[in-house]
């Protein structure tokens, strides 16, 4: 991302809280547009049954694809208590009609069962990630034997400081046992260069 972040907006960027929180959330909707976008194209050539978001944020994906895939149900999953209270309102009719599902992730276990998903995305999350290498093990779990995971991110830390080569992303999720990868890109004001990066559990 192009904008430098200090260490308190990092920090509500990992985890929106409070009233900075609200700000935060929404301010993800405007800066992930481009990057849900690209993630959206690449989900339609992979979109099942049911599909995984990691990392809903402000929920303007989720939003999206309920509306491009109505055939599909939705799971969204967050380590921000806020986040989840907003979705529940946000979306109050598709979880009545069993379309989308909720769910708060303690930052280490995915609260789901073994190869529960056709697809798990998640966008801009891997910079505040602790271990890269067992979130992506812990995102390959939940998927089953035909699945795929969606990995959108920039090169470009909000931090400033750490960078993803989509080669380095790519290897990563060769080495946690998915078959092969492919990456798309783009460029935009706010994310400067993204990737869209997809490791499939089959060849």
């Amino acid at each position: 991302m192009k904008m430098a972040y200090s260490k308190e907006q990092f920090e509500q960027l990992a985890n929106p809280k409070g009233d900075a929180g609200v700000g935060i959330l929404k301010r993800l909707n405007c800066v992930n547009e481009n990057i849900n976008r690209l993630t959206l194209e690449t989900l339609g050539e992979v979109v099942g049954r049911e599909v995984l978001e990691v990392g809903f944020g402000g929920g303007a994906l989720l939003s999206k694809a309920l509306t491009r895939f109505p055939r599909s149900k939705f799971h969204g999953t967050e380590i921000s208590h806020l986040a989840i209270d907003q979705a529940q309102n946000l979306f109050a009719d598709e979880i009545n009609e069993e379309r989308i599902s909720l769910h708060h992730f303690d930052g280490d276990v995915l609260p789901f069962l073994d190869e529960a998903f056709d697809a798990v995305i998640a966008v801009n999350v891997i910079y505040f990630v602790s271990d890269l290498v067992t979130f992506l093990e812990e995102l390959k779990r939940v998927l089953n034997a035909k699945g795929k995971c969606i990995l959108a991110y920039a090169e470009g830390s909000p931090d400033r400081v750490t960078r993803f080569e989509k080669e380095q992303i790519e290897a990563l999720l060769i080495s946690v046992g998915f078959r092969r990868t492919k990456s798309v890109s783009s460029k935009d004001n706010e994310n400067g260069f993204f990737h869209c990066s997809v490791g499939f559990m089959q060849e």
